[in-house]
Parts: structure tokens; sequence; C-alpha cells
């Protein structure tokens, strides 16, 4: 996994992520998600928009799971954040379609760390995640880049969203993790 440290001007940190997933992995995420058909019982619509949630049994998600919650996916994250020690928490799958909207620039409700790591077969130059300052004035736009994605070092103080709707044409899949906290100072 490559990562590149970001540290905001609230004193937040995003560590922005190339090649996470190990290119078996990978490959087995993408076919995963090729699998997708809206109104699939797997796939959950959580509330009235084009987002549908996996929560099914499928083998190759629970083996996602079990790598972003194993200790040598967490030590790369400790060892950009060495005061952090994030711990297993919620891990799901998501897919955002056309008509979904921008995502309004937002902070999540706890300070567990959170994670997201796209993966793709249609990359697109800006629909990835926008990074804003806390007036909700763009900071930067991160692609939607197979294997590529964020993590936060606090959820509820880097604010983020999407500037944009998901063009046509594409589904928006998004590996999303959270962390709780083993230890924090």
């Amino acid at each position: 996994m490559n990562v590149t440290k970001v540290c905001l001007e609230n004193n937040s940190t995003v560590l922005i992520l190339e090649n996470v997933l190990p290119p078996e992995l990978l490959q087995e995420a993408l076919v995963f998600c090729d699998t997708f058909v809206a109104g699939d019982t797997d796939w959950v619509q959580p509330w009235e928009s084009p987002r549908a949630v996996y929560q099914g049994s499928h083998s190759s998600f629970q083996k996602l799971k079990n790598y972003f919650n194993s200790p040598e996916v967490i030590q790369q994250f400790r060892q950009h954040l060495p005061n952090c020690k994030p711990a297993p928490s919620e891990f799901k799958i998501w897919v955002d379609r056309t008509g979904f909207g921008p995502l309004v620039p937002h902070k999540e409700v706890n300070d567990a760390f959170i994670a997201q790591v796209f993966v793709t077969r249609e990359e697109h130059s800006y629909t990835g995640t926008t990074i804003y300052n806390d007036n909700k004035e763009i900071l930067f736009q991160l692609p939607y880049r197979n294997n590529c994605g964020w993590f936060f070092d606090n959820g509820s103080t880097v604010m983020h969203g999407r500037a944009h709707d998901v063009p046509a044409g594409i589904n928006r899949y998004a590996i999303m993790i959270w962390y709780g906290s083993e230890v924090r100072f």
C-alpha cells in the first residue's frame, strides 16, 4: 500500500491510499462488484436514494473484511499515525448510482477512524471524495480510481462529501471501514 499523508489546517490528518488491495484480492473484489444487480435482496437500499449496501454473506465480502481488519493493514495506518491504534469495528460495501446527486459536505457523527477504498473498472477523474475545510470550501477532490481511497484519523473532524453526482453509466463502488480506537492520545 502506498500512503501519502495530508495534514489539514484543523490538525486532522487524511491518508491518501493507493494500491490498497493485493492483486488477487482486488480481482476478487472487482468480480464481486460485477455481481451487483439493482433490487437484489443482498443489496439493501438504506433510504430513498440510488445507494445500495451489501448485506449478504458472499465469501469475497468476508475475505475483504478480514483483509481490512488484519494486523498488517492496521499496521500500515499506524505507521503513518503513530499515536493512533485502530481496532476493527464496522465494514460495508456500497454502490452509489447516477441520480444520487452530490453528497453534501459533512463530518461523521463519531470520532472513529474511517477509511474508504474504491473498486472499479470505470474510473472517473472527480467523483471519488471531495475534502473540504471547515467552511465547506473545497480543498481537493480525489478521483474515483481503482484500488485507491483514503483514511481519516478522526471522522468527526474531516469535512468531506462528493461535489458531483455519479456520472451516467457508472456504479460507484466503495468499501467503507470504520475502526474504533484501542488507544488514542
